[in-house]
């Protein structure tokens, strides 16, 4: 059991790292760890499903921070494109070609935001 502990363990620091690199190649930055939402958070939130992305960090002077995102709002959109989970907003901010103004839905406290994002240019 503790050497499946340590392949997770290791798995896990390899996917960040991997994160880490790639949004380093990206023209933009948006600032904030994410991940999937929890059966727990689900629970906690009284959410209905598991859809969107969690805001688990905020760095100090991003765009997501400086925007008016916050720990725990969820994303449910960007430009109106649905967000199921953690992979959906990597993908569509890997693949973003816009002009660095970004419209993000968010769930917060029950209520939905819409929020204007410029992004830092990298």
């Amino acid at each position: 059991m503790l050497l499946n502990f340590y392949k997770i363990l290791i798995c896990t620091v390899l996917f960040q790292y991997s994160l880490i690199v790639y949004a380093h190649e990206k023209k933009y930055i948006l600032g904030v760890t994410v991940g999937n939402i929890t059966k727990s958070q689900m629970d906690e939130l009284e959410l209905k499903d598991k859809s969107g992305a969690i805001i688990l960090k905020l760095y100090d002077f991003s765009a997501a921070k400086m925007g008016g995102l916050l720990v725990g709002d969820i994303i449910v959109k960007i430009d109106n494109r649905t967000i199921n989970n953690f992979y959906d907003l990597t993908n569509y901010l890997a693949n973003y070609e816009g002009n660095g103004i970004i419209y993000i839905t968010t769930l917060r406290n029950k209520k939905i935001f819409n929020i204007p994002i410029k992004l830092i240019e990298k």
